[in-house]
């Protein structure tokens, strides 16, 4: 990982500068493994943003929360959410600096985060998903593309965990999925049904019975996945081959909503889309009780029997 800002004098008698502390504090991260290369990369350009605006050589001391507040206004142009986004790494980089006694005081913990509205996870019906998958197309890919559509969908797979997937990782006999999820974590989820029967398949025909490599090998790199990023485009044409216009991750909202609305409990659904909070389950739960509002609202003569006086 290049660096930030190159040490300069200053660092190296002693004084802690943006750039370079920055530097550290990227490297201690990545030395912890908490976080991915693709995390770690984003990250830094958002920390070199910051530098540039206050001074690669500033003293990390005498940055000021009106500095914070003067770099917030510059992503004026991004969506809430994407401004906090950025303005995490800075957070988390000055309280860095605070716990390793660099700063007396964090100049971001008294400003404000920008509130975000919240919105509900857009979901596909189960109609529209069996027509995506079973949509007919004449792309010479079709066949590793329904594949990908099908497994994302019926395990709640993120992208990244998807384009993580090998061969060995699945084990049909035990009917087991090893995935490599969000912050480095590893868990072993059941592969039963349509996602096993496609994975088999695909194996067996698709990638003629290998036992180990990746899972959607690479047209230039048989030895790697294809990218996440062509994995999202991907699913996206697999949508659009059906007339459906939709991006790789309606395909966790769907299974997860679709879960919810099958009655599953909380904590399985929480479990099974590996959340880290009930907070993000609760969003699917708390849709489908809208929805159910919804419905009853809509009945003849349910807000008429809902306001009559009950007999004492």
């Amino acid at each position: 990982m290049s660096a930030i800002r190159p040490e300069t004098s200053a660092t190296r008698r002693g004084g802690f500068n943006v750039g370079a502390t920055a530097d550290a504090w990227l490297v201690s991260k990545q030395a912890r493994r908490r976080v991915s290369s693709r995390t770690a990369r984003d990250q830094r350009r958002y920390l070199l943003r910051f530098a540039e605006h206050v001074g690669f050589d500033r003293p990390i001391a005498g940055i000021t929360a009106t500095d914070f507040e003067s770099w917030l206004c510059t992503l004026e142009e991004y969506q809430p959410g994407t401004q906090v986004t950025m303005a995490a790494p800075i957070r988390a980089f000055f309280a860095w600096c605070r716990a390793r006694g660099h700063i007396a005081d964090d100049p971001c913990s008294d400003v404000p985060r920008p509130r975000i509205p919240r919105q509900d996870p857009k979901a596909l019906s189960r109609s529209t998903v069996d027509k995506i998958i079973h949509s007919p197309s004449d792309r010479r890919s079709v066949f590793r593309d329904k594949t990908l559509t099908i497994v994302a969908y019926w395990l709640g797979l993120r992208i990244g965990e998807l384009a993580a997937m090998r061969i060995e990782h699945w084990d049909r006999e035990e009917q087991t999925l090893i995935v490599y999820g969000k912050g480095g974590t590893i868990v072993s989820m059941p592969c039963v049904n349509e996602a096993a029967d496609a994975l088999e398949v695909w194996v067996d025909y698709g990638l003629l019975g290998a036992l180990s490599g990746p899972m959607w090998p690479s047209p230039t790199r048989a030895d790697r996945n294809i990218s996440r990023g062509w994995i999202g485009k991907l699913v996206k044409q697999t949508g659009a081959d059906a007339g459906v216009e939709m991006h790789a991750h309606m395909l966790r909202h769907s299974i997860a909503t679709h879960l919810a609305r099958d009655g599953v409990h909380h904590s399985v659904i929480k479990e099974y889309m590996r959340h880290a909070s009930d907070e993000t389950t609760g969003r699917y739960t708390r849709a489908v009780m809208a929805d159910v509002r919804q419905a009853m609202l809509a009945q003849p003569g349910f807000v008429e029997h809902v306001a009559q006086p009950r007999a004492s």
